[in-house]
């Protein structure tokens, strides 16, 4: 059932809404010039920012599982001529997901320490906290000779190492799925593109090799292990498998010993994008473009209420 009189009340609100948007509107025409000069503000901070912004270089690198995961299968897959003999190899079978080792790798602080002690790369890392001129690393200023850091009880200071490194690694090394697939992109943002580029494969390099050496290790102490089982096992039906695992153990290490990737194959190589990631030009004009739209907006129709505010209150006097 329809209630006509409440149609008069409609229509006054619409009027009320359609003269709000109207006054508003004359508010922001009267106050052009507000809003010109936040515009003119707001792109001006924009340009300077980019003009004194450090650019920045994306590497990035598509790996997926493969390395170690298809060279002991062999030894560890169901179909491996050697798998009736579960308890031998049980021992044998680490269970281990060399591509969660290798992700977990790449934010250890073990990598990080071993990338520290690499020549030059914590200065292509930390550049801002390098003299350009000199190669140096810029020391803070304290004209007291450390009295405000021996006040606050801070240590003494000292250039960035592993445990500065390892907080960057978590936080600029990024690792994003590819899809719904196993691939997996890494990447880094850095000050130049050779700056980029070297980081990533080093990162990549040592965390390979410190997995290699591990599974080198391993592969050693289950030989050491299996030679020792054999003196004492007396069957001929477990002597050769045991002699099998021994020869598959040794064929493994002959592999790692070739210096290939292990925990995963890098199937895209790194590619570093041609130019800078960031800053980015359009999306910083076009923030400042909506910042100073916004603001000179929101100043001019503040200043024309105030205005008619005050004008009302002398009015009424």
């Amino acid at each position: 059932m329809h209630h006509p009189t409440n149609l008069p009340e409609a229509a006054s609100g619409s009027q009320g809404e359609a003269s709000l948007i109207a006054a508003s509107l004359r508010s922001m025409m009267r106050g052009w010039w507000i809003i010109g000069l936040c515009f003119a503000f707001f792109l001006g901070l924009a340009l300077l920012y980019l003009q004194v912004a450090s650019p920045k270089y994306t590497a990035t690198m598509k790996i997926r599982p493969g390395g170690a995961n298809e060279l002991l299968s062999t030894l560890e897959g169901p179909t491996s001529p050697l798998s009736g003999f579960a308890s031998l190899l049980k021992p044998m079978q680490s269970g281990d997901d060399f591509m969660g080792r290798y992700l977990n790798g790449i934010t250890s602080i073990r990598v990080a320490e071993a990338l520290a002690a690499k020549p030059g790369l914590l200065k292509q890392v930390f550049f801002k906290a390098v003299d350009p001129v000199t190669g140096d690393w810029l020391r803070p200023d304290d004209p007291n000779g450390g009295l405000v850091r021996n006040l606050l009880n801070l240590p003494p200071w000292s250039p960035p190492g592993a445990e500065e490194l390892n907080l960057f690694i978590q936080k600029q090394v990024k690792i994003e799925a590819v899809g719904t697939s196993d691939i997996r992109a890494v990447s880094v943002e850095l000050s130049s593109k050779e700056a980029a580029e070297n980081f990533l494969r080093t990162l990549h390099e040592e965390v390979e090799s410190q997995i290699r050496g591990a599974e080198m290790a391993r592969r050693t102490g289950y030989i050491e292990h299996l030679t020792e089982r054999l003196r004492d096992v007396q069957s001929i039906e477990h002597r050769v498998a045991l002699s099998q695992l021994i020869v598959a153990n040794e064929r493994v290490l002959m592999i790692l010993n070739t210096g290939g990737d292990v925990a995963v194959d890098v199937f895209d190589p790194i590619y570093v994008y041609e130019d800078p990631t960031s800053p980015k030009p359009g999306t910083a004009i076009l923030a400042s473009i909506i910042l100073g739209l916004f603001f000179g907006t929101v100043i001019s129709l503040w200043r024309d209420g105030r205005r008619r505010r005050k004008r009302s209150a002398q009015a009424q006097r």
